[in-house]
């Protein structure tokens, strides 16, 4: 290999470096303690819908994947580790029936 082509790959992997560097930089993460409005979705008619007891529960989301059923599991034994009362706790399952290889009507 020519130094030419060493150097202008080293230049190209720095300038990916750099710009990655940068959008994690602008990354909007929550901070602990922020307060945070109940974000706008979609329902499966795609009306307008929020997530319900938003603020005020311990909220799951977990996206379940057809090809995949046992892939949220960890996250639902820790959650069930933690014993949360009903009271306090919501648990909502999010579905992509529309590419999912299970037909709608299930």
């Amino acid at each position: 290999m020519s130094r030419s082509f060493l150097w202008k790959s080293l230049v190209v992997v720095a300038c990916a470096i750099i710009a990655f560097a940068v959008n994690l930089g602008s990354v909007n993460a929550a901070s602990v303690g922020q307060e945070l409005a109940n974000p706008q979705l979609r329902d499966a008619n795609d009306q307008p819908a929020t997530i319900p007891d938003f603020g005020t529960h311990v909220i799951t989301v977990t996206y379940a994947d057809s090809s995949a059923g046992d892939y949220g599991d960890p996250m639902s034994d820790a959650t069930k580790a933690k014993n949360f009362s009903k009271a306090a706790y919501r648990g909502i399952g999010v579905a992509n029936m529309k590419d999912s290889v299970v037909p709608n009507f299930v």
